[in-house]
């Protein structure tokens, strides 16, 4: 747990705000990674995936977004949306030796939420 809170005190400095059409069409609503970290917190995984997903174009290889996807597919109750999540970050990065191209905290996190599901699928 004290990962994840370092986690979202790096949302503070983030990626700039993309915009979503709002369902209305009256104005638009903003996403951020901050934002993606407060749909969680309000508890809508789905929402603060699909947050994490819209910086991904303007910010490939954005390792916090990809911190975020994580954490919303373990708060789905999804392990295997985290290993897509880490497969795919490994797969922008180009590597194959997470170890040496992936941050420490993206690790650590990875790390500490499959060893959560390793524990809850052995009993």
């Amino acid at each position: 747990m004290k990962l994840l809170h370092r986690h979202h005190r790096a949302h503070r400095a983030g990626p700039p705000l993309i915009s979503r059409p709002n369902p209305t069409g009256d104005e638009e609503s903003r996403a951020s990674p901050t934002t993606a970290a407060a749909i969680l917190a309000a508890a809508d995984p789905s929402g603060a995936d699909w947050a994490a997903r819209q910086g991904l174009p303007a910010y490939p290889g954005n390792e916090i977004l990809y911190r975020d996807r994580m954490i919303a597919a373990d708060a789905a109750g999804n392990p295997a949306r985290v290993h897509a999540a880490m497969a795919e970050l490994c797969d922008v990065l180009e590597t194959d030796d997470r170890a040496h191209r992936v941050h420490p905290d993206t690790l650590a996190l990875y790390e500490e939420l499959t060893s959560k599901w390793a524990k809850h699928s052995t009993g």
